[in-house]
């Protein structure tokens, strides 16, 4: 009983640190595409805003683990 409560203990562990991982490339790539389309808007330049709707799709269909196939 107890070695199993120590390997599901770290079993969580990781999974918290993997979950965390992710939320910290979530926000680093929010704040940079946040960044692109506060520059594009400001210079009303549509082509960088098209590469920042392009970048934010690819971004949710990996997060939400989406099959790119399933959108057509």
């Amino acid at each position: 009983m107890e070695g199993e409560l120590l390997e599901m203990s770290k079993d969580f562990e990781s999974r918290i640190r993997e979950k965390n991982k992710e939320i910290a490339d979530l926000k680093k790539f929010i704040c940079s595409i946040y960044g692109l389309v506060k520059f594009a808007d400001k210079n009303e330049d549509i082509y960088l805003l098209e590469h920042a709707r392009s970048s934010l799709s690819e971004i949710i269909i990996n997060f939400m683990d989406i099959d790119p196939d399933d959108l057509d």
